[in-house]
């Protein structure tokens, strides 16, 4: 968070200069330039139900909503900036338990198996059981949190916002091992975080000294580091979620760097300037990649841009499928739907506060959690 992706800036106090360095322009590509009042209006896009999380505490934090819903056996499972982690009915929306939490919840929780790990804004690393809300156990991670927590076997990690890698024991919550705070040389950070994946027996973390890393579960020793955000760049932050592809690892950061490296060496195999990336989704050969109120398709072995659609709102949130439609939604208000093929913009649907989390998709419903703290599901049709 997922992600990871917000135009939330945070000035570092440093006098440290940035390096120079010289990266490719990418070449023309097909810009939709549809105005709004032009697009064939189509009722897409149908309200089923929506309901606002209220929390016991505010957290001074209740403004944005980061995290993202989680969906399993048609329970949605989500937490709150506001504080909570909630579990609800995916048809009706009714609230099936909450749990309090210290701080405010910004990561997507995590679903594996007998298990929900959640964690805070306080660093506070929860396990429940999920069809209950029963607190398991609780522990520490020492640092706050904005990414998903991941499980890898018997083993949870946790990536923290000063870049260390947190392992524990699955079943106690017992901490195993942490790897060192990571220097951030760029003088201002975004706030958000990339979630973690784990891949060919790596986890792959993006970090926000711009380097992209893969670690071994066994003990968070570095495997291979890379770089993806252009040194000249003001902001290193690798906030968008990992994405494999065909032996590959494809990353982005908000500096402006788009790049794809090896899985299992981390050598680049390609490297792309487009315009401040804050989130992907891939389809197939296809990346779609969300930044600056700018969706672009890119093919994925290559790097090439197939084509971009701005968009009338400056940011939106990360990229999902739906159909043939790509969705976004704006970190202001509107949601987007764009056809997949050739990014035409079809509809824009008022969604109050809009959200900085990503939507979810359950077939053809799309779940998503706003900045007025309203969890909302709709109902979505599909397109020729």
């Amino acid at each position: 968070m997922a992600h990871h992706r917000y135009r939330l800036v945070i000035c570092i106090c440093s006098a440290l200069s940035l390096l120079g360095g010289a990266v490719s322009s990418a070449e023309a590509v097909p810009i939709r330039r549809t105005p709004v009042e032009r697009m064939e209006q189509r009722h897409l896009v149908s309200p089923l139900w929506s309901r606002r999380l209220s929390g016991g505490h505010a957290h001074g934090r209740g403004l944005y909503q980061f995290a993202t819903p989680v969906i399993a056996g048609g329970t949605v499972y989500v937490g709150s900036a506001r504080g909570g982690v909630f579990a609800l009915s995916g048809n009706d929306g009714k609230v099936v338990w909450r749990h309090e939490t210290l701080g405010a919840v910004f990561a997507p929780v995590r679903l594996d198996g007998d298990r929900l790990f959640a964690v805070d804004a306080e660093g506070i690393l929860y396990a429940l059981e999920p069809a209950t809300g029963r607190e398991l156990w609780q522990t520490t991670v020492g640092a706050e949190v904005m990414a998903q927590p991941l499980v890898v076997g018997d083993r949870l990690f946790a990536v923290t916002m000063r870049g260390q890698l947190v392992a524990f024991e699955r079943e106690t919550g017992v901490p195993l091992w942490h790897t060192n705070e990571r220097l951030i040389i760029a003088p201002f950070t975004v706030r958000g975080a990339a979630d973690p994946i784990v891949h060919e027996g790596k986890i792959i973390v993006g970090y926000a000294d711009g380097l992209l890393a893969a670690h071994s579960p066994a003990d968070g020793t570095i495997l291979w580091e890379e770089r993806i955000t252009p040194r000249q760049a003001r902001l290193h932050d690798v906030d968008t979620v990992p994405l494999p592809a065909d032996g590959r690892i494809i990353a982005a950061s908000v500096g402006g760097g788009l790049a794809a490296v090896q899985a299992r060496t981390g050598q680049l195999a390609w490297f792309e300037r487009i315009a401040s990336p804050n989130a992907m989704a891939m389809a197939g050969a296809t990346l779609y990649v969300a930044g600056e109120g700018v969706v672009s398709a890119v093919d994925a072995p290559t790097g090439a841009q197939r084509w971009r659609t701005p968009l009338p709102e400056s940011e939106v949130s990360a990229p999902v499928l739906i159909g043939n439609m790509v969705v976004v939604v704006g970190t202001d208000g509107p949601l987007y739907l764009l056809r997949e093929r050739d990014g035409t913009l079809l509809q824009e649907y008022r969604v109050g506060s809009g959200t900085y989390g990503r939507p979810v998709v359950d077939g053809d419903r799309l779940y998503l959690l706003t900045n007025a703290s309203r969890l909302m599901a709709l109902q979505v049709a599909t397109v020729e």
